[in-house]
């Protein structure tokens, strides 16, 4: 499965909390293509992926505009932690 990971207005304590994962981390990183994750990988844009895990709220027309482009991109958008589940 292709994946994208990004992120809005957050404090990143999703990524970080994913990157303690250890072996799982290991398992998904096996299991699946990341072809998008700014602090996992390098680079610059997303492509079409299969699922795009969003972490962070939209604050701003940027955040809004990256958002739907995202969604856009994706076959399944899932809202990663309280940020972007609740704003």
């Amino acid at each position: 499965m292709r994946v994208a990971i990004f992120s809005l207005s957050s404090c990143q304590g999703c990524q970080i909390l994913f990157l303690s994962l250890e072996e799982y981390l290991y398992t998904f990183i096996d299991e699946n293509n990341i072809s998008y994750a700014p602090f996992l990988i390098d680079e610059k844009e997303p492509q079409q992926v299969d699922l795009a895990l969003v972490e962070g709220t939209v604050r701003n027309g940027e955040q809004f505009r990256r958002a739907r482009d995202m969604r856009e991109k994706a076959d399944k958008l899932v809202a990663l932690g309280t940020c972007a589940c609740y704003g």
